[in-house]
């Protein structure tokens, strides 16, 4: 059963995948973008973003919490290159989005367990594992291999880099990376016209 009701979920949410960027092919404003995408974050279903093709989602969710937090007006998704367009501050800015997770995890198995709880009890808290919350060490490591992975392919000079920093840490790490971040990314700082690091509810801008 656990399969069957994994394809289920996995086939609606990849035909929201298709709507959404269907929808997103042209600018949309910012309060707009975020009344779409608030019913698939908060849906029953939500932890379907860790399924195969969710990416339409996290590049819609990454420019447009940029835009939020830099004051942008406007967010499109692009044709990869790039991944995503921002009005802000009176310009149009291409991103080129990447996501950084912990180091080793494995989405598509995450999906499977999680789906199989589901089934199990619907109202079911899911599990989190306390190695999910890295050091500020590894943590940092892993952003500068995120950044450094991007150096190889030559995007368009006026690209900016966002790098969706999707990894749980304790509180007691924050200042220590908050610190190391612009170390972390200067590998990549050549390539683009500036980097933005998403993570923690800031932009962070180098």
């Amino acid at each position: 059963m656990a399969g069957k009701l994994v394809d289920t979920i996995a086939g609606r949410w990849k035909q929201r995948m298709t709507d959404l960027r269907a929808l997103l092919t042209v600018w949309q404003k910012v309060a707009d973008l975020r009344r779409v995408l608030e019913p698939l974050i908060n849906a029953g279903d939500d932890r379907t973003i860790t399924a195969p093709g969710s990416s339409t989602f996290r590049d819609a969710y990454t420019a447009m919490r940029c835009a939020e937090l830099l004051g942008g007006t406007e967010v499109c998704l692009g044709d990869d290159p790039p991944d995503a367009w921002v009005k802000l501050a009176g310009e149009i800015r291409a991103l080129e989005i990447t996501e950084v997770q912990r180091p080793g995890r494995k989405r598509g198995d995450e999906f499977k367990r999680d789906a199989a709880l589901w089934e199990s009890d619907p109202s079911r808290c899911l599990p989190i594992d306390p190695a999910d919350f890295l050091s500020a060490t590894v943590f940092l490591g892993a952003i500068a291999e995120g950044s450094q992975k991007k150096t190889a392919i030559p995007y368009a000079s006026e690209t900016t880099l966002v790098i969706y920093a999707n990894i749980r840490t304790w509180s007691d790490a924050w200042p220590a990376i908050e610190e190391g971040l612009g170390k972390a990314v200067s590998n990549a700082k050549a390539r683009y016209r500036e980097i933005w690091v998403l993570w923690n509810c800031h932009v962070y801008r180098y």
